[in-house]
């Protein structure tokens, strides 16, 4: 049973269904968006759970900037074609497994007419974890 508890927290795509809205504490101040060291992200509001034997840390974040640069043409564009939910592992924060909750979103190129997702500097393109987490965990193998 201890090893299912623990299977339970390792994806990140999977703590997206757990996690509703209502779970979530708004954060008032600006002290987790220091500590998530991200810049395109701020904290807007955080869930400590247990889960399993440990505590997890969710918190759920919003872009900075209601930009995004055509990755075709490098047009600017502000017209947001879709939203769709995402979550991604980040460091640890004092010690505990943290959660990123974001909206990753298409954009439409206004001088291609061609939708576009936005390029995040902190994780790259299907992946589960943050840059930073990558090179926490693999050093060498990271660059």
């Amino acid at each position: 049973m201890k090893l299912l508890s623990l299977a339970y927290i390792k994806d990140a795509a999977r703590s997206v269904k757990r996690i509703c809205e209502e779970m979530f504490t708004e954060a008032p101040d600006s002290v987790l968006t220091e500590l998530l060291g991200i810049a395109a992200l701020k904290v807007n509001m955080y869930c400590l759970r247990s889960e399993g034997e440990e505590e997890v840390l969710h918190l759920r974040c919003s872009h900075r900037n209601d930009i995004a640069v055509c990755s075709r043409c490098g047009t600017v564009s502000e017209a947001v074609h879709e939203e769709k939910e995402r979550c991604v592992r980040h460091l640890d924060i004092w010690g505990k497994r943290t959660f990123l909750h974001f909206y990753s979103r298409r954009f439409m190129c206004e001088q291609c007419r061609k939708p576009f997702t936005e390029s995040l500097g902190f994780v790259e393109k299907f992946r589960r974890h943050t840059i930073a987490f990558e090179r926490y965990v693999y050093p060498k193998f990271v660059t």
